[in-house]
């Protein structure tokens, strides 16, 4: 019998320990953590700039370091690329991460041996914590092999460092005993194109026994449609006497951008089910948990079900962005995420109704209460300095320190004045997918300016549905109604259909927005649909992408 699941235990019941000690006094850990990160980038130039060796304590610290972003930290960063070492963080960083680029085109960001370290010690606390919780299910976790879907390991040079997403950096630095268990294995993750990757990917997870699953869930979807795939291929009668996993599958892909994609208003097939879900738990009977982030996943949560049907998956969260990993799901039946705070990672909280403001507060968790919305800022071991990463948090307990992210705060539609967020924009389509039973691959959403046919302006959402709502008035008048009662602004502008009109829903053929993806040259890895913009650019050339596909032949 294998000590794995022993010696998970073990750490798991220290660990717990430890980290009800840790949120106790999480100030403490957290101001030794800065002041550590200070000693450790006193000599840099950035350090040098603003004398960092005479700083000891945090309120000095936010007195002479202001906020930064990406702009302003990108030209130190560049004398990474071209060879300069201790700039933002001793040493020479040899990677950098590029970042998702939802609201902005590509950024590349830092990552050290330190933060891969950071990263790697906030996925254990979930395993551990998990394992403590439910120990009964971690026995089996150990039995199998763990899937994460991520990117390629295979880095581009540029100039004096490389380049990749996180993910794959991350899984290229893996080493035993991890890779005991790791799929889909140095080869195949090592593939650089997305397509062909997840093709041999789906051929040999269909052959083994895998319990734990992790990745973003809008990619993971494509991943278990061509599992699924695989093994009706190698089950089909006309394979012969070929066993389960064994036969080849031929190429998923579609043979011309869009050949596969159904128009969900006139397919026969326009429910989208999917296709024999049920192989899933023959496939991987030992299947136990789930781990997703980068997206809200409440809207995500019925096509899994469909998926797991005839399996008991549990659904955790994870809040790692490229940057720093940040937080953890401990309990299933509750979706906020536990702060890590020991992990080399100090976090700033500006009030989000305050950011911009000259003098906005810069808090600390000693300050943060609860459902006040936040704007996240992180110092890492990698040279980032109360870093503005962009995402909106509230917390939802302080002992323990526990939040959510409720969206990001350069997501928004205010073109009339309404005040929508990307949290709204979530919230409004999973009420509407709970009310209407729809459900939703991908959605985004943006302003309608008035014109001819239509004086009022309204909001349009492009949403490609799994399967859609038998009434679809119903379901954009549910998603208005929320938008109503989240947002005030919004609602005083549709009162009345006096100045808004009720939002449209334009349904678009299954696989457009992978196509949107894939032009754009972002398929997989970290890259995300960005659930609201401010402007049209998004939705027109989803728009764009679904009139191809119903006009071409076949």
């Amino acid at each position: 019998m294998s000590l794995y699941p022993a010696i998970v235990r073990a750490y798991a019941a220290f660990r717990e320990l430890q980290l009800a000690r840790i949120h106790r006094d999480p100030m403490s850990v957290q101001s030794q953590t800065l002041l550590r990160l200070v000693r450790r980038a006193a000599d840099t130039a950035w350090g040098r700039q603003f004398d960092y060796a005479s700083i000891h304590c945090v309120a000095e610290y936010q007195r002479r370091v202001p906020i930064q972003n990406y702009a302003s930290m990108k030209p130190w960063w560049q004398r990474n690329f071209d060879g300069e070492a201790d700039i933002t963080w001793p040493g020479l960083p040899r990677w950098f991460a590029a970042t998702s680029g939802t609201t902005a085109g590509d950024k590349y960001v830092p990552v050290t041996r330190a933060l891969l370290r950071s990263h790697a010690r906030v996925s254990a606390d979930l395993i551990a914590l998990y394992a403590r919780r439910r120990p009964d299910r971690a026995r089996g976790l150990f039995g199998g092999v763990f899937l994460g879907l991520g990117g390629t390991t295979t880095l581009e040079r540029r100039g004096a460092v490389y380049v990749g997403d996180a993910s794959g950096i991350a899984a290229g630095r893996l080493c035993w005993p991890l890779t005991r268990w790791y799929s889909p294995g140095r080869d195949i993750a090592a593939i650089v194109d997305w397509e062909e990757r997840i093709g041999r990917i789906a051929e040999r997870a269909a052959r083994q026994n895998i319990t734990f699953l992790a990745g973003i869930p809008s990619w993971v979807k494509v991943l278990l449609d061509r599992v699924i795939a695989v093994a009706a291929s190698a089950h089909s009668p006309s394979k012969g006497d070929r066993t389960w996993g064994e036969g080849r599958h031929a190429d998923p892909r579609p043979s011309r951008p869009g050949s596969a994609i159904r128009d969900p208003q006139s397919s026969p097939d326009s429910q989208c089910p999917i296709p024999n879900p049920q192989l899933l738990a023959s496939l991987w009977p030992h299947l136990t948990l789930f781990v997703h982030g980068g997206v809200f996943f409440e809207p995500y949560r019925p096509i899994f079900d469909q998926y797991f049907a005839g399996l008991n998956v549990e659904y955790l969260d994870i809040y790692s962005a490229s940057e720093a990993s940040i937080g953890i799901q401990t309990d299933p039946c509750d979706p906020s995420l536990l702060l890590a705070l020991d992990h080399n990672v100090f976090y700033e909280f500006v009030p989000l109704e305050q950011w911009g403001r000259p003098g906005a507060p810069r808090l600390t968790v000693a300050d943060v209460q609860t459902g006040v919305s936040y704007v996240i800022l992180l110092t890492t071991c990698a040279g980032l300095w109360s870093y503005d990463l962009g995402d909106i948090v509230r917390f939802t307990s302080l002992r323990p320190l526990t939040l959510r992210i409720t969206g990001r705060h350069k997501l928004f539609i205010s073109a009339f004045g309404e005040n929508i967020i990307s949290e709204h924009v979530e919230a409004a389509v999973a009420h509407a997918c709970r009310l209407t039973g729809a459900r939703v691959h991908e959605y985004t959403a943006a302003p309608r300016f008035p014109d001819g046919q239509r004086p009022l302006p309204a909001h349009e959402y492009v949403i490609e549905f799994a399967s859609p709502p038998a009434d679809m008035d119903a379901f954009r008048r549910a998603i208005d109604a929320k938008l109503c009662e989240q947002s005030l602004d919004y609602a005083i502008k549709r009162r009345g259909d006096l100045a808004m009109s009720c939002v449209e829903v334009t349904a678009v053929p299954e696989g457009t927005f992978y196509e949107w993806f894939k032009r754009r040259g972002r398929l997989g890895g970290q890259h995300k649909v960005p659930r609201c913009a401010n402007h049209r650019e998004y939705v027109d050339a989803l728009r764009a992408i679904a009139d191809e596909v119903r006009a071409a032949p076949g």
